[in-house]
């Protein structure tokens, strides 16, 4: 890699992290939904779990063991 193309990478690294454009456009995608906190309790407290502990539930219910590890039991 020549001194040239190295120059193009860093200051291309730098615009993207370090810059008042990198720097700004990253606090929008942290903050563009509200804080953090706010977003997974509304995440947790709205998603549909009914569905995802019937497919766990079947999944369960679908497996079984070899008969030397039952009697074990």
């Amino acid at each position: 890699m020549s001194k040239l193309e190295s120059l193009i990478i860093f200051k291309l690294v730098w615009d993207i992290i370090g810059s008042e454009f990198g720097g700004g456009h990253q606090q929008y995608e942290t903050f563009y939904n509200g804080a953090l906190f706010v977003t997974k309790g509304f995440s947790f407290r709205n998603y549909g779990y009914d569905e995802p502990v019937q497919m766990v539930n079947e999944f369960l219910g679908s497996y079984s063991l070899p008969t030397q590890v039952k009697e074990l039991i």
